[in-house]
């Protein structure tokens, strides 16, 4: 395996376009222009695509005819792969056709995102590389002799079948054809398809039996990383390691060799520019776990403490936020005693008045 060999870590320029077509977000270590990307292996050639269907420009990796979909900065970058099709029956039939080849360098697809998958009723699907470092051939065979008792969904042979790929796939070929007669079977299922596909993109029908449908390719999740060393070994050059934000971390790829960088927990934003992860307010999501008004916001961080007026632990789940008990006031409590104070000295001085004027009746009296 030949070693990446990196440019320059350096950033990109305020002039870099981060727009291409219907990729709306190219972020750097990928860019369109020298100067806006890492190396070489995360140039996007922003050109008119050779399908005469699209008008706007289509993105592709480096100078390849593979089209770009979406890139993440967790690591994935979804491509376009074309359906490979067997169609003996057909008068304009090519052997060519059943036979594709897609060479990837340095970014291997996802073993864990994608599957291998086969759609006919008399289909023999084989998928595998040449490759020195990467040896092996796997496949599966789908069969059926009518649309009747087929599942919808269902990959399990009858009509469709699937495969998982193994790790560290940097290129393929897929080769699709006929085990028996396909003739009994091309009055409803005239092709046979194969294709590489992420998971969630595909769900087997009938109706793929004919045609696919008319779609001839379908996304595919690649797993791309910096370089090919190891984070320990990356960070013996700090000026070629990648992480250049604070508050980033870096962790190794698990496909493949080569590392990836992410923000720190509680941080967000690009963790290959300088300043690029910022604090996220945990307050201003709707899933913080606080009661009202309890939730503070902290540098990477947060937590829950009820206001004034207010005691508990603050969060949903816990004992909440109740309102304290209201307890009186001191101007309150000096009334209070006034007024009684008030009381008692009128009453003392009622009593002393009744008992004087008892004692002048007495006297009266004498």
């Amino acid at each position: 395996m030949s070693a990446t060999i990196l440019l320059a870590a350096a950033e990109p320029n305020s002039s870099c376009v981060t727009t291409c077509g219907s990729l709306h977000d190219i972020p750097y270590p990928f860019g369109t222009s020298e100067g806006c990307y890492l190396d070489s292996s995360f140039l996007i050639t922003c050109n008119s695509s050779s399908n005469s269907k699209k008008s706007a420009p289509t993105p592709f990796l480096r100078v390849s005819n593979i089209e770009v979909l979406k890139i993440s900065l967790d690591g994935e970058l979804r491509v376009s792969a074309s359906v490979t099709r067997d169609c003996p029956q057909q008068s304009d039939y090519n052997s060519n056709d059943s036979n594709t080849y897609l060479t990837l360098r340095e970014f291997p697809i996802s073993y864990t995102k994608n599957v291998f998958t086969a759609v006919g009723c008399d289909t023999l699907a084989l998928i595998g590389s040449s490759a020195s470092d990467k040896n092996y051939t796997i496949g599966c065979v789908s069969l059926c002799d009518s649309i009747d008792g087929m599942v919808n969904d269902s990959c399990s042979g009858i009509g469709c079948c699937q495969t998982p790929i193994p790790d560290g796939i940097r290129d393929f070929f897929v080769s699709v054809g006929s085990l028996y007669n396909h003739s009994n079977v091309s009055e409803f299922n005239p092709c046979g398809f194969a294709f590489l596909v992420e998971k969630k993109e595909y769900n087997f029908s009938t109706l793929d039996l004919q045609n696919m449908q008319n779609k001839d390719a379908f996304p595919l999740v690649l797993d791309w990383a910096i370089g090919n060393q190891t984070c320990i070994d990356a960070k013996k050059d700090l000026t070629g390691y990648a992480c250049k934000a604070d508050n980033s971390e870096c962790y190794n790829s698990t496909n493949g060799p080569g590392y990836r960088c992410n923000c720190s927990s509680g941080y967000y934003g690009n963790p290959y520019l300088s300043n690029g992860c910022n604090d996220i307010n945990e307050c201003e999501t709707p899933n913080h776990g606080c009661a009202d008004h309890a939730c503070v916001n902290h540098v990477g961080s947060y937590n829950c403490s009820c206001p004034m007026g207010y005691q508990g632990d603050g969060w949903r789940n816990g004992s909440s936020c109740i309102p304290d008990i209201p307890k009186p006031s001191n101007s309150k409590i000096i009334i209070i005693a006034l007024c009684i104070s008030i009381s008692l000295s009128l009453l003392l001085l009622g009593g002393s008045s009744v008992l004087v004027g008892l004692k002048r009746r007495k006297l009266i009296k004498l």
